[in-house]
């Protein structure tokens, strides 16, 4: 694969465009909602007082005490402030399925098989991870 002046391919050029995108909306998503939730333009979830009380338990009974149900149950409270903040966690975390999927035409074109699999193998992976269907038995 040719490299341009800076030595970087099309590959990284491509895969960087798509994760400064998404990184940048990302970090918006994140101040925008926090400011939702700052300025009590939604009613949070969790009411601020219980917070301290909360964030010393461990994830099962904080889940429980809050009423959250585990896995991807945080997205059915979206309409609640302290949720939406979560998106913009979730659209950070998801950010490489994306930028390898930008990538894997490149792939195809040069004929680079391996990569291309490879590619397709971690996007695999990671849906996988966040489908909730694979657990660590925890």
């Amino acid at each position: 694969m040719e490299l341009n002046d800076k030595g970087l391919g099309r590959d990284q050029l491509a895969y960087g465009r798509v994760l400064a995108v998404i990184t940048h909306t990302g970090l918006a998503a994140l101040v925008i909602l926090f400011g939702v939730y700052v300025l009590g333009l939604l009613d949070p979830h969790v009411a601020h007082h219980r917070l301290p009380d909360l964030w010393k338990l461990p994830a099962g009974q904080f889940l429980e005490a809050t009423g959250i149900a585990p896995g991807w149950g945080w997205t059915a409270l979206l309409h609640r402030a302290d949720i939406l903040t979560l998106v913009g966690i979730a659209a950070l975390a998801f950010a490489s399925v994306p930028c390898l999927a930008a990538i894997m035409p490149i792939y195809w074109r040069a004929r680079r098989m391996s990569l291309f699999v490879i590619c397709a193998l971690e996007i695999g992976v990671i849906v996988l991870a966040a489908s909730g269907l694979v657990t660590g038995g925890h």
